[in-house]
């Protein structure tokens, strides 16, 4: 292998990192946005919760409220670190 097809190759391979880089960029800001979206939902939820508790509403409903803030919780409060 002569010099120029070394340095060819690590153009391609710079490149190529340069695109997984950026692609991460956009990933973790993704995920950010979706951690504010999960927020406000579940900020809704536990509103929606204690708010069910002043007011008399069908079972099925006291239930839906509940198994939403729990879900969200659950995604949101998770003990298990991601390698992100």
């Amino acid at each position: 292998m002569d010099e120029g097809e070394i340095i060819e190759m690590a153009d391609v391979l710079k490149k190529k990192y340069e695109e997984l880089e950026k692609k991460e960029e956009i990933q973790r800001f993704k995920m950010q946005e979706m951690t504010k979206s999960l927020c406000v939902a579940y900020g809704c939820a536990r509103l929606l919760d204690q708010m069910s508790d002043m007011v008399e509403l069908p079972v099925s409903m006291d239930f839906l409220i509940g198994s939403i803030r729990s879900s969200l919780s659950d995604i949101l409060f998770t003990n298990e670190e991601l390698d992100i």
